[in-house]
């Protein structure tokens, strides 16, 4: 992530903090707006730390915020389970039994690359 600079802007970020503002972007050359037509903007983030920069209020007030809760793997279980079982409706029965293998087998892959691929400052995409 861009790292802040003396007045704790981050300037790729007031790009788009801009062109949300505004609806444009200067053309450096010519001086004329360039005019941005129908322009939907989603974006996710996770909380700062380990190379993720606080982002400035002045980006965050042209977004709704939800937030989500991590959901346990209780809930992850279930949620893979639903998903499986729907897919393989339509296959043998010796398919349709490893549904719970693959969802404990999705979430312990899951959990061992999260606690491996830490994020650190130079790994900030992880």
């Amino acid at each position: 992530m861009p790292r802040k600079e003396k007045f704790f802007a981050q300037p790729p970020l007031e790009l788009v903090r801009q062109v949300l503002d505004y609806g444009f972007w200067y053309n450096r050359k010519t001086q004329q707006p360039n005019m941005i037509m129908n322009l939907e903007v989603i974006a996710a983030m996770g909380e700062p730390g380990g190379g993720r920069q606080e982002i400035t209020p002045r980006l965050i007030s042209n977004f709704h915020m939800l937030n989500f809760t991590f959901p346990t793997e209780s809930i992850m279980k279930k949620i893979y389970e639903t998903i499986c079982e729907y897919k393989f409706s339509g296959f043998y029965e010796e398919i349709k039994q490893l549904v719970e293998p693959l969802a404990n087998a999705t979430i312990h892959i899951f959990n061992t690359v999260r606690n491996t691929f830490l994020p650190t400052p130079l790994l900030c995409h992880y």
